[in-house]
């Protein structure tokens, strides 16, 4: 789940904070809190920045109980050590960590956002509050949103995005239509989707329009997450988008809406565009459009080796019978990538087909089996009953036949069941 929000986000501090949540919850969870904040105070000293980063995150876990290590911290607020990957600083790490605890630690990131000189620690800060449950922290990261400088309203964007503040959201759509950095825009469509705003809608698809590519690409992605279909149609024309990274996001995010009948040939377009082909295949393969499997089949016949082998890609996520046939012609093709793809698509469909209903052989003969048994024991039990009966049960031959007509019936069921879901030619 971290991941994908890194992949889609691209920002250090964003992909960084939501890591933090996730596992300061899962960790809060096993932990005692039985080491005391004076011992990992001194490990905020440390010239080892993991053994920093260790102490910050264990002090945050703590909570209100970590308020003795709030000067320490505090003191860390301007150290702009690079801590991992992301580009997460220290001080990031330390305002995190005073959110966490709140009271005073709440107390020194307000007062480091007066910090008029000192444009990192306000950054710092502005992070930090995300992490505070108490009211004045949403009511200075409002306040921020209308900071001068350009990273600071960016990250009180995503602040209060995190916290799941929906109040914020006539500020960050006036943000998005009009702020001046494209930077601060494409945080305000970002912080938008991590809300799900659905009262955003409009204000995103004009995101669509805007003149950075950026703000475009986020646009796009913050309505996939918020999945109205409202969007499909303003979405669709951005497949054709002069930046790659905007088609890119296009694409993924017609995933969201792949049973939408209004997306299918769009997506079939895009697998023509080697920048988007492999997303648009992506997208495909999740859909669950009746006319997707005909189509792709269609596709194993297209002139582009690159548009048969996304084809046969996609194939490989559709177990059905019609599917078998197509990608065992598909194994003929004359291009050694799509006989590759071909062949690859139908191990996974036969595996599938294998276990699941609908494709076992095995599964429907000992249905058949089955079937025919509790027949031959029906037949049996009339034929001993007929030859034992009395005249006063002869006179009565419905009744007398009534257990053997439950096995026949029983039978035939079993015989129904099998062909209906376990016949590996049906549902075809």
């Amino acid at each position: 789940m971290t991941r994908a929000l890194v992949s889609v986000c691209r920002t250090a501090w964003l992909a960084s904070a939501v890591c933090s949540v996730l596992v300061s919850t899962v960790a809060a969870s096993g932990s005692s809190h039985g080491t005391a904040a004076a011992d990992l105070v001194g490990n905020l000293h440390s010239p080892n920045v993991t053994a920093r980063v260790a102490a910050a995150e264990r002090l945050g876990e703590m909570g209100e109980e970590a308020v003795s290590a709030v000067p320490a911290l505090v003191a860390l607020l301007g150290d702009q050590t690079v801590v991992d990957d992301t580009g997460w600083r220290m001080g990031e790490e330390a305002a995190r960590t005073l959110g966490k605890i709140g009271g005073p630690g709440v107390d020194a990131l307000l007062k480091a956002l007066s910090y008029k000189e000192a444009p990192f620690q306000r950054s710092a800060a502005v992070q930090g509050l995300a992490y505070s449950d108490e009211q004045r922290a949403t009511a200075a990261l409002h306040a921020a949103l209308r900071d001068p400088v350009d990273t600071i309203r960016g990250h009180a964007a995503l602040s209060l995005a995190l916290r799941g503040d929906t109040a914020a959201v006539s500020d960050l759509l006036s943000l998005l239509k009009s702020d001046n950095s494209s930077q601060v825009r494409m945080d305000a469509a970002m912080a938008l989707g991590l809300i799900k705003a659905r009262p955003a809608v409009n204000g995103l698809i004009a995101g669509l329009e805007d003149q950075d590519a950026s703000v475009r690409e986020f646009s796009a992605v913050a309505l996939a997450v918020i999945h109205d279909p409202h969007a499909v149609p303003s979405l669709i024309p951005l497949l054709q988008d002069e930046a790659t990274n905007v088609r890119l996001a296009v694409a993924q995010s017609l995933g969201s809406f792949t049973d939408d009948p209004r997306v299918l040939e769009p997506l079939v377009s895009a697998l023509r565009d080697q920048k988007t082909s492999r997303m648009a295949a992506t997208s495909l393969a999740r859909s669950r459009n009746p006319r997707l499997v005909p189509r792709m089949i269609e596709l194993l016949k297209d002139p582009s080796p690159s548009v048969r082998e996304r084809a046969a890609w996609v194939l490989g996520f559709k177990h059905k019978r019609a599917v078998v046939k197509a990608l065992r012609a598909a194994l003929q093709d004359r291009d050694v990538g799509v006989r590759q793809a071909a062949a690859n698509a139908l191990d996974e469909v036969q595996s599938a087909r294998a276990v699941e209903p609908g494709g076992s052989l095995l599964g429907f003969v000992a249905a058949l089996a089955a079937a025919l048994l509790l027949w031959a024991h029906g037949v049996a039990r009339l034929t001993r009953r007929g030859k034992r009966a009395s005249e006063a049960q002869k006179r009565h031959p419905v009744v007398m036949a009534i257990p053997a007509l439950a096995d026949l019936i029983v039978g035939a069921g079993v015989l129904v069941v099998g062909v209906a879901f376990l016949w590996p030619g049906i549902p075809g």
